[in-house]
């Protein structure tokens, strides 16, 4: 059975950085909030899987983002990022 937190559509603008701690989480809906930015240790979320953060302001990723090796399905859509790091030609599992 996947773990999953759904947050999204509650107006959000930041996020706690004790998110981060929640070592089995694999899948994170956060669309639809006020998000600018993730936390910096986002990328402590290793079993990460799927991560649903489209309709934010995110200008930037964290430089951790790099860690979520397990993204098979990432939607970034309708944020204000103007480039992607480096490192997202280490995601090869996503589709």
């Amino acid at each position: 059975m996947m773990v999953k937190l759904n947050l999204r559509d509650n107006q959000l603008k930041s996020l706690p950085d004790e998110l981060c701690e929640l070592q089995f989480l694999e899948g994170l809906n956060i669309r639809n909030n006020q998000l600018t930015a993730l936390p910096e240790n986002f990328g402590n979320l290793t079993l990460l899987n799927k991560l649903e953060s489209d309709n934010n302001q995110f200008e930037n990723l964290p430089a951790s983002f790099e860690k979520l090796v397990k993204l098979k399905f990432i939607d970034l859509s309708k944020n204000k990022l103007t480039k992607f790091p480096q490192s997202f030609q280490k995601f090869i599992k996503l589709k």
